[in-house]
């Protein structure tokens, strides 16, 4: 099956994982979570991640070919996504349409993410391309 046969994914160990993670070329901790079968998305459609941003951490602005849902699962912050600036916090959801410039900034703590995205698709059709100013 194209479909990770890993079905839980353990929330603290996640954590454990983004503490120690070094910072992105955006600034933020990104682990990508993967069939452990392939090394690849876990989905055939979908890719998943957690992305940490320390307190006050503010990331590079960055577009891509492909779209992402942003679920806030700790802390509070900001976001800038094309002409909109809004707040967030936990259990907050937004998204990122494909080829749209987006940054965030954390508050006063760390804030964590989960960020599902349809890069698997844009991968196997050789269409992913970024840009990060």
């Amino acid at each position: 099956s194209p479909s990770s046969p890993k079905y839980r994914y353990p929330g603290e160990a996640t954590r454990r994982m983004l503490e120690v993670a070094p910072p992105g070329p955006d600034g933020a901790r990104t682990l990508r979570y993967v069939n452990p079968l392939t090394g690849g998305s876990v989905m055939p459609t979908l890719d998943c991640y957690a992305t940490r941003l320390a307190k006050g951490t503010a990331t590079r602005s960055k577009r891509a070919t492909y779209n992402s849902v942003c679920l806030v699962v700790a802390g509070e912050g900001r976001s800038t996504v094309g002409e909109a600036t809004f707040e967030w916090s936990r259990h907050d959801v937004f998204t990122i349409p494909h080829w749209t410039w987006a940054s965030h900034q954390s508050g006063d703590g760390d804030a964590d993410f989960f960020v599902v995205t349809d890069r698997a698709v844009h991968e196997r059709l050789d269409l992913v391309r970024e840009e990060m100013q």
